[in-house]
């Protein structure tokens, strides 16, 4: 694949990726607090809050290692009714990670993430 195309690729799941965070945020949370069904459904099952969107994360993951086996699937997004398609899959895992970073970065509220410290452990203290 040369750049070109692989830029293509790249922009596309970035575009679809945060509106399929921002349409999905209701099943993860019913509040202010996006991470609040994390954090609900941890104390149900006697888990951390990381560990549930490590759990949810799997269920993904697990479809896209069948996908990758799978030389007949295609990219596609699904939707009208019709079930996740790999684009979809792929770009609801890549959301659990960001979510699972939420999680993590909400850890210490005294450190403040910023895009400039990337390289050097992605944290800032304010």
């Amino acid at each position: 694949m040369n750049l070109e195309r692989f830029e293509k690729v790249y922009k596309d799941f970035e575009e679809h990726e945060r509106a399929l965070l921002i349409s999905k945020r209701s099943e993860y949370a019913m509040n202010a607090d996006v991470l609040s069904n994390f954090r609900a459904t941890a104390l149900s099952c006697g888990m951390e809050p990381e560990e549930v969107c490590v759990v949810l994360m799997m269920k993904h993951t697990q479809a896209i290692c069948k996908m990758a086996r799978d030389k007949s699937v295609r990219l596609s997004w699904g939707g009208n009714g019709a079930t996740e398609g790999a684009s979809q899959r792929i770009s609801d895992a890549r959301n659990y990670l960001i979510l699972l970073a939420a999680l993590i970065e909400e850890r210490d509220p005294e450190i403040v993430y910023r895009l400039d410290t990337v390289g050097s452990g992605g944290s800032s203290h304010s």
